[in-house]
């Protein structure tokens, strides 16, 4: 009998699917409302724009969300808070990745509404604004995440040991601002970018060793295209990537690297041609972000780090200390990292760096450092590697630091969200 069964990747994808169902369901019994905020509604109507109207002009859409808080706040009628273009219209700065992976679970809800409609119910909201749409976007984002995490632990496993990778899963999901992001407040693009961030790891794993490597460089230029779409800083993880692309084609003849190198450039290309098309037609100017048409930058010789990591209020450190456990193991068994490991690594301290120089370095109104639990991944590796290699008291120690962490971080989670209620 395998009495580690039910830590095969099947079981934990299913428990990662309740966990998220279940503190969904507490977010809609607890606020009576699962949709809220501004940036997540920007996505979601842009998504609702897509499907409804076959255009890229929120503004129609954004007006009919039954929470115009954010971009109402005296509740007059005069949407004074939200950003306008010269012609009278609302641009979107974000990028619309998400947008496009929220289109066809917003399909399948509406599709849902019209048959409970159909059978005689009454399905109140605006179409697309229904608790029936908004749920099943909802979901349809927490299976991908939860895909995402799975392949994770199944990379970790496979290194480490089912034990070492699901002490890496429970630290790096609940131990950082992700679970946030994807059990209660799914309507972000971190958990999505976290999945990709976490596929592009396996890839990266496939690349250093044999294998079709025609395939596997066009399926990282698919994975990088869609991550730039959905959360473009962390394309700088291409610039890690560089060594390992470089290593997997230089010894190969041309015949089983070139086809699918230039198909991957082709769909990267392609993913910025469609971002930079988007932004034009929101700013009416040629530009990689739209974060900068808005009005937005980066500071980079006056980078806030120590506000990123310690500020009381938001501190990757302070609200995740699982993070130093797991940057212990990488300091402690560096040599026994896996070389695909270190370009997510690099990428995931480069993050620090970009979110202190850019011009909101607090991050909003937000549950911890939420702009850095895409990365969370590396937590995963870090805790899983120093659980393989220390010996059986190390081991002990290990595992009772992270459970506490992790119990510190549910902590202050719940103390935020006592506070959040739009």
């Amino acid at each position: 009998m395998d009495t580690l069964k039910f830590l095969r990747p099947k079981w934990v994808f299913v428990a990662l699917v309740t966990l998220n169902l279940v503190g969904l369901a507490r977010t809609q019994r607890y606020y009576g409302h699962i949709y809220h905020g501004s940036d997540a509604q920007f996505y979601y109507s842009l998504a609702h724009s897509l499907f409804f109207d076959l255009d890229v002009d929120v503004t129609n859409n954004l007006a009919a969300t039954p929470y115009p808080k954010p971009f109402d706040p005296s509740g007059d009628g005069s949407w004074n808070a939200a950003p306008r273009r010269a012609d009278g219209g609302i641009p979107s700065k974000y990028p619309l990745g998400l947008s496009v992976v929220e289109v066809p679970f917003l399909a399948g809800g509406h599709l849902l509404r019209r048959l409970v409609e159909a059978a005689g119910g009454d399905v109140p909201g605006v179409a697309g604004y229904s608790a029936i749409e908004l749920w099943s976007v909802a979901v349809g984002l927490q299976v991908l995440f939860a895909v995402g995490l799975t392949v994770l632990y199944r990379v970790v496993a496979d290194e480490y040991g089912r034990p070492a990778a699901a002490l890496g899963v429970l630290g790096c999901w609940l131990g950082t601002s992700l679970f946030y992001y994807s059990a209660l407040f799914p309507f972000m693009a971190h958990a999505a970018s976290f999945a990709l961030l976490a596929l592009l790891l396996h890839a990266t794993r496939g690349l250093t060793t044999e294998g079709p490597t025609n395939r596997r460089l066009a399926w990282l230029g698919l994975l990088l295209g869609s991550l730039f779409l959905v959360r473009p800083q962390q394309v700088c993880v291409a610039f890690f990537l560089l060594p390992i692309v470089v290593a997997a084609v230089r010894t190969r003849p041309a015949a089983v690297w070139l086809a699918g190198g230039c198909v991957g450039v082709a769909l990267g290309l392609a993913a910025v041609a469609t971002q930079l098309a988007f932004n034009y037609s929101q700013f009416g100017v040629l530009a990689l972000s739209g974060y900068a048409s808005g009005g937005e930058g980066f500071s980079w010789l006056n980078p806030q780090v120590s506000f990123v990591l310690f500020d009381p209020s938001r501190g990757l450190l302070v609200f995740s200390p699982v993070v130093v456990l797991a940057t212990l193991g990488y300091v402690r068994f560096a040599r026994f990292v896996p070389g695909y490991v270190w370009p997510a690594v690099g990428n995931a301290v480069a993050q620090v760096y970009l979110i202190a120089a850019w011009s909101s370095p607090e991050q909003g109104d937000s549950f911890g450092a939420r702009m850095w639990s895409d990365n969370a991944a590396v937590v995963a590796i870090g805790l899983a590697l120093a659980f393989r290699r220390s010996r059986p008291v190390g081991r002990s120690i290990l595992v009772v630091a992270t459970l506490l962490a992790v119990c510190y971080s549910i902590f202050l989670l719940g103390r935020y969200a006592l506070g959040t209620s739009s």
